[in-house]
């Protein structure tokens, strides 16, 4: 039973990160807030797999267990010259 729930979990996850794409202009900068840091971590392994960009980098967690990474990926985030978009999972 748990294997059928996880998998059923990881198909509506991926329903969903497809329509929040499809709804979106994929080349402004996103926040996409998630349940929990594995949900984060799920969320932006599915956008990155389903985004139009070709930027490896396009989506990145950003959570307490990022630690340094996640604080670069956010001063990243905020900075407004930035011409490469990207959407942050928290």
């Amino acid at each position: 039973d748990d294997l059928i729930r996880i998998i059923d979990i990881k198909e509506r996850e991926a329903h969903r990160v497809r329509v929040f794409l499809n709804s979106v202009d994929q080349t402004e900068q996103t926040l996409i807030f998630c349940a929990r840091q594995l949900h984060a971590l799920a969320v932006r392994d599915l956008v990155n797999q389903l985004k139009t960009s070709t930027d490896p980098s396009y989506c990145v967690r950003v959570t307490a267990d990022d630690g340094g990474l996640g604080e670069q990926f956010l001063r990243e985030f905020q900075d407004n010259e930035k011409t490469t978009p990207t959407s942050l999972t928290t």
